[in-house]
């Protein structure tokens, strides 16, 4: 990861994610308090995943378990809200799949916000922290690109995700919100730029 992706807008918290070193994989979201130098969340992100009797290194490319931890370990796997009042991640916490995740230090509450088939990976905020951008795959593939599954938008004050686009492509990348209610991304299989409206 980037870890400057971790350090909250306003300088306050500082997020990242840790424990993919080994075979007994136990991935846990960490939140610190800078000021008070303490830490405020130790979360395990793969509850049920991993409940089931299944390790990481016994998963195969299209297992649930083996996916899931790839959602989690992509860049931009964590993303601060541009007010710094919510972090959103991605977590196994609940179900099969990856998904989205949010937790407000004001609160201390987190909250899933998604429950798609596929696992949610790439969190981008809008500029004016009203909308979240993210993407889902069935499977990442081996490296020749992904299956895709759907472009997202959570919406915070309807509290709704909903589906933008459905995708039958190798994959897609984030690139820019262009105002508040537009961005852009490339497309792996078309070599396209394509500007999508919320």
């Amino acid at each position: 990861w980037d870890l400057n992706e971790g350090m909250s807008p306003d300088k306050r918290f500082f997020a990242y994610i840790t424990g993919f070193n080994d075979a007994s994989a136990y991935p846990m979201l960490v939140v610190l308090d800078i000021e008070n130098r303490s830490s405020i969340l130790e979360l395990e992100l793969s509850g049920s995943i991993l409940k089931a009797g299944q390790g990481v290194m016994d998963s195969n490319v299209g297992d649930p378990t083996f996916e899931s931890f790839r959602a989690m370990q992509f860049s931009h796997s964590l993303a601060w809200s541009p007010d710094g009042t919510m972090l959103a991640f991605i977590a196994a916490i609940e179900g099969d799949s990856a998904d989205v995740y949010l937790f407000e230090p004001a609160k201390q509450s987190v909250t899933r916000i998604t429950d798609e088939a596929g696992h949610a990976y790439e969190l981008n905020w809008s500029p004016d922290g009203q909308l979240l951008e993210y993407l889902s795959a069935n499977s990442f593939g081996t490296g020749a690109g992904a299956q895709m599954e759907g472009l997202w938008i959570y919406d915070v004050q309807s509290n709704q995700y909903l589906p933008l686009e459905n995708l039958e492509t190798s994959g897609e990348t984030f690139l820019a919100w262009t105002d508040n209610s537009h961005f852009l991304i490339t497309s792996r299989s078309e070599e396209r730029r394509v500007g999508k409206e919320c």
